[in-house]
């Protein structure tokens, strides 16, 4: 009811608070994964109230709501009031705490929660909830649920391990070239990277020129004081160099599709796979066919002939 009237007033985060304090009082485990959590994760994340949800996400789900038989429930019906050892004794499929459960709410409650991680950046948990959506057991085909959680893994995974922030970086400084000459690390630094200190940036720029990245070259004072240079090459020069490296990279490519070409047409000779060798064959196939036809057709006429000479005869007799 609350949640249905905060939908419709759009205001979900007046439901958020109360729907914790009842699912942290229901259950204070949380132990049992209910219609209840799924909603309240969508809440929390419709309204942008991160932090609310993580007192949920923090206990483990370990359980679906008991399934009880009809026969079951008329005679063993525990009192809420009762002290229980497991929430499962009392959140059943009858006890009206929770909604029927699908294979889908397993799986938005898991994406919910690590899309709240990800807005809070705790991958490592983001990471632990993405897996275990995209690692359930499925019949058939996956579903899009487990597919958009398989898309954010991977762009979780390269958060976590730096590889976006090391990709970004290069490419802000690979961009420098355009509009300077030459910079100091200090500049560079200001300019283009996030790392932490000038040996980081030094070590980021020395990789790319090294790899030819771009055409520059790095000038150290004899002074050990004094910051490296970055000088960059003429832009002309640097262009007619990577012209002539892709030139030769095509060249270089082109020769070795030659010699791959060339054994193909080798194995295919000796495997008897050629074009020559399938027109061979076809025409064996059609002299065989009629030579085939020519004999049934000789020993046709052979036994019509012995037909005859035996009609002859009788009539002799």
């Amino acid at each position: 009811m609350v949640i249905t009237l905060t939908c419709i007033a759009q205001k979900p985060l007046l439901a958020v608070l109360a729907v914790r304090d009842a699912i942290v009082r229901l259950d204070p485990s949380s132990e049992v994964l209910t219609s209840v959590h799924t909603t309240f994760i969508k809440l929390t994340l419709v309204s942008r109230s991160y932090s609310l949800a993580v007192p949920v996400l923090e206990r483990q789900v370990c359980h679906f709501p008991t399934v009880t038989g009809q026969a079951y429930q008329n005679y063993h019906q525990p009192l809420l009031c009762a002290e229980h050892e497991s929430s499962t004794a009392f959140i059943t499929d009858a006890s009206g705490f929770s909604k029927q459960l699908a294979y889908r709410d397993h799986l938005q409650f898991f994406l919910y929660g690590a899309m709240i991680y990800m807005a809070l950046k705790k991958w490592d948990r983001a990471l632990h909830y993405l897996s275990i959506v995209i690692s359930c057991p499925v019949t058939n085909a996956v579903s899009k649920i487990m597919v958009e959680g398989y898309k954010k893994w991977l762009l979780v995974s390269l958060l976590r391990n730096g590889k976006v922030i090391k990709a970004f970086n290069k490419c802000k400084t690979l961009k420098l070239g355009r509009t300077f000459s030459a910079l100091t690390m200090a500049d560079v630094a200001q300019q283009a990277s996030d790392c932490s200190s000038l040996c980081e940036v030094e070590s980021l720029v020395a990789s790319l020129v090294m790899s030819g990245a771009f055409s520059a070259v790095l000038l150290q004072s004899h002074n050990y004081n004094d910051t490296t240079m970055l000088r960059f090459s003429n832009p002309i020069k640097s262009l007619y160099s990577r012209e002539q490296w892709a030139r030769g990279k095509i060249v270089k490519e082109g020769r070795q599709l030659g010699v791959i070409a060339q054994s193909i047409y080798q194995s295919n000779h000796g495997l008897e796979l050629s074009n020559e060798h399938f027109l061979f064959s076809q025409k064996s196939l059609r002299w065989s066919d009629n030579s085939a036809k020519s004999n049934i057709g000789t020993l046709d006429e052979a036994a019509g002939g012995v037909d005859i000479e035996e009609d002859i005869m009788g009539d002799m007799h």
